[in-house]
């Protein structure tokens, strides 16, 4: 925003490292990182190689870094575009906006743990299998946006959340077998 380039908007509060971005292909609001990146540089073993983007196998949420564990990512080349940088402050702020209204950002959470089906949305899924508000351990749904297992109160521990996860997944492949 500062040097008035244009097409990270979408990115702007999502936590995380660029590596991490990359290796999820993380997006938001219609985009991702993918429609940005041009070259990833990644170390493989003790090679430094300089991936292409179609190299990488992007998709939704995906990229080829999720079967090649051994890789890491070291930086990545990204295309952005001059803009207004009165128009990018205003879009990143409607999205921090629509963030604090919509996200429990107030408390420590997992983030968004599911991806989108092809059709609908994740906390629609969640929803309809009953888990909004739900609790294993210290590990909650949000009741805010269901997409989103927070700690509430402080004692979650990375057992309670993988079980909280386990058990969405599991009555959703029920769910999904028995229609």
């Amino acid at each position: 925003m500062k040097e008035s380039l244009t097409g990270l908007e979408f990115a702007y509060g999502i936590p995380g490292t660029l590596g991490g971005g990359v290796y999820m292909n993380a997006g938001a609001y219609r985009s991702d990182l993918s429609r940005l990146i041009e070259t990833v540089t990644i170390l493989d073993g003790t090679q430094i190689r300089v991936l292409s983007k179609e190299e990488i196998g992007f998709e939704y949420r995906h990229s080829i870094f999720q079967k090649k564990k051994h890789w890491i990512v070291l930086g990545a080349t990204l295309r952005l575009e001059k803009g207004d940088q009165e128009e990018i402050r205003a879009l990143m702020d409607s999205r921090k906006q629509r963030r604090l209204t919509s996200q429990p950002v107030s408390k420590p959470s997992a983030g968004s743990v599911f991806r989108n089906p092809s059709i609908g949305s994740a906390w629609e899924v969640v929803d309809a299998l009953g888990f909004r508000g739900k609790y294993c351990g210290g590990a909650k749904v949000s009741e805010m946006h269901s997409n989103f297992i927070i700690n509430e109160e402080g004692k979650a521990t990375a057992r309670d959340v993988d079980t909280l996860i386990r058990s969405i997944q599991q009555a959703a492949l029920k769910n999904w077998a028995s229609s």
